[in-house]
């Protein structure tokens, strides 16, 4: 008789799981095609960017373990500033719902590696080890031309960000001091 229950708690816990499994995965082919109609011109076809117009991966194993969903829809819905991307959120006049920018960020997560979770609070770094790796790696992004003062006076950067662009999240350039 135990048996019999285990054995029926099983099988109804893995048809829950097939459900599950089965919702994700249409989830994700609804992604596949919003972002087959809407992101693939600057994205490239599997997400991988275009160099010829700065248009980053947005399939890359780091970009992916560190940005989080809220970031991620963000850029979707609102845009990036001093880049390409527009805002492709319906609030502000793009083409996308809650639901497709959703499943946008479903289809890019789909057998990518899971989100890291980072330390609380700021990051303890060397200022000028720092400065050399941003000159040498993040100085030349078109990002740097819209955020120029953050490599010399990162808190002028969190002020100015702060009150022009409240509740948006900060460039690419800047996520990496903040250890995104």
């Amino acid at each position: 008789m135990r048996n019999t229950l285990v054995i029926l708690l099983a099988l109804a816990a893995s048809g829950c799981a097939r459900k599950d499994v089965k919702a994700q995965s249409l989830v994700v082919a609804e992604g596949r095609k919003t972002y087959t109609k809407f992101c693939v011109t600057c994205h490239g076809p599997e997400a991988n960017g275009y160099a010829a117009d700065n248009s980053p991966s947005l399939r890359s194993p780091t970009f992916l373990s560190s940005a989080s969903d809220a970031f991620i829809r963000a850029g979707i819905t609102r845009g990036r500033p001093g880049t390409a991307m527009a805002a492709f959120g319906r609030g502000l006049g793009g083409p996308l719902d809650a639901a497709e920018v959703n499943a946008i960020i479903a289809y890019l997560r789909d057998g990518g590696p899971p989100l890291r979770a980072l330390p609380p609070g700021p990051v303890n770094g060397d200022l000028k080890r720092g400065r050399v790796i941003y000159q040498a790696n993040c100085a030349r992004c078109p990002q740097t031309a819209a955020w120029p003062h953050a490599a010399r006076n990162p808190a002028a950067a969190r002020r100015t960000r702060s009150l022009s662009s409240p509740g948006r999240p900060p460039p690419s350039n800047c996520r990496q001091r903040q250890g995104r």
